[in-house]
Parts: structure tokens; sequence; C-alpha cells
């Protein structure tokens, strides 16, 4: 199954702005969960790099 481009290109963004609403609440995201279309090893870097567990589903 190949990913939608347009899933994977939006993650970065939704992350940044989903961070900024928990901070605000004082918390903190350890864990994303999403479909297979937010997949690609782009995705899988920047979130090891801010120490978020991904758990993406390998079933569309």
């Amino acid at each position: 199954m190949l990913a939608d481009s347009r899933d994977i290109l939006h993650l970065p963004r939704l992350l940044t702005g989903l961070q900024q609403r928990l901070r605000m609440h004082e918390l903190t995201l350890r864990n994303l969960l999403a479909d297979p279309g937010y997949a690609n090893s782009s995705n899988y870097a920047l979130l090891e790099r801010q120490h978020i567990t991904a758990w993406v589903s390998v079933f569309g």
C-alpha cells in the first residue's frame, strides 16, 4: 500500500500545532497514533528526534 503524499507532507505541521496546544496545558506528547498515510522515513526520523513513539497502522 502506498501512502498518500498529502498526508505525509502535513505531519510536521500538524505535530507542531499539537505540541503547542499541549504545552499550553503543561502536557507532553510521547506517543502518536496515525494511519498508514503518515508513514515515511522522514516522519519517523522527525518523531524519533523529538522522542515520540510512533504507532502507525500497517493496514489501510
